[in-house]
């Protein structure tokens, strides 16, 4: 409730340091999301073999009441899968609109789960916590996946393999958590004071569409060959124009 409560102060302090700055900035533009059912993101699956959705236990919920440890009213999206592929990527996208249309934007994210994965677990194939990893990102275009030769449905944007950045989504962390078992605890990441996170964070940019419009994504790329269930909470994405020099 603690970190909850840290978090929604944090969102505040900086959706209201955002406006300010906008009345004198209209480059920069700030999006609030917490995952009711009518904000609606669309949740999909990739790295697995067609038709294996049952044996993969595929789901997702959104707008679901959260586990009863978090101790709050809070609603998030709920997404699950097993990872009998060694690499599932388990994924929600959104729509953005309202930008410029053809222009190039930095992009900054900060974004909350719910997890019960514990830091420095061992488990088939990895660790439970360590070797799930969160990715995000921006692009231009709808996400879409396809089969490949193999009959494996991929995504088709560059997210990076498991703990490596993608051209289109980077990874910010992992699902780990600091709990002795299976009890779920909130985290938020990126971990800004990190300067390799800053770095790729300023360096990260999208080009929107001629209607001004771009898709955010955001995931979890597994290592871990068993069951992951996340809750997304809250996430808070500021777009800032690109200036060239």
């Amino acid at each position: 409730m603690k970190r909850t409560a840290l978090f929604c102060l944090f969102l505040i302090c900086n959706i209201v340091t955002v406006s300010a700055f906008a009345l004198n900035n209209p480059d920069l533009k700030s999006y609030k999301y917490t995952f009711s059912k009518k904000e609606n993101f669309q949740v999909s699956f990739a790295d697995y073999p067609k038709g294996q959705e049952k044996f993969f236990e595929l789901g997702f919920k959104n707008g679901v009441t959260l586990p009863h440890e978090i101790n709050t009213p809070l609603h998030g999206l709920k997404i699950s899968g097993n990872n009998h592929s060694d690499d599932l990527f388990m994924y929600a996208y959104k729509k953005v609109k309202g930008l410029k249309p053809n222009t190039t934007y930095h992009v900054s994210f900060t974004l909350e789960f719910a997890s019960n994965a514990a830091e420095g677990s061992l488990g088939t194939g990895g660790s439970a916590g360590d070797s799930v990893y969160v990715k995000i990102g921006a692009v231009t275009d709808e996400p879409q996946r396809r089969l490949d030769s193999s009959d494996y449905y991929r995504i088709d944007l560059d997210k990076g393999n498991q703990a490596l950045d993608g051209k289109d989504m980077i990874t910010i962390g992992t699902v780990g958590v600091d709990t002795q078992n299976p009890t779920y605890r909130l985290k938020t990441l990126p971990y800004l004071p990190d300067e390799e996170m800053q770095a790729k964070l300023a360096n990260y940019t999208v080009m929107t569409n001629h209607k001004g419009e771009a898709w955010l994504v955001l995931g979890t790329d597994s290592g871990f060959e068993s069951t992951t269930t996340i809750f997304y909470t809250n996430l808070l994405v500021t777009f800032k124009e690109s200036v060239s020099d």
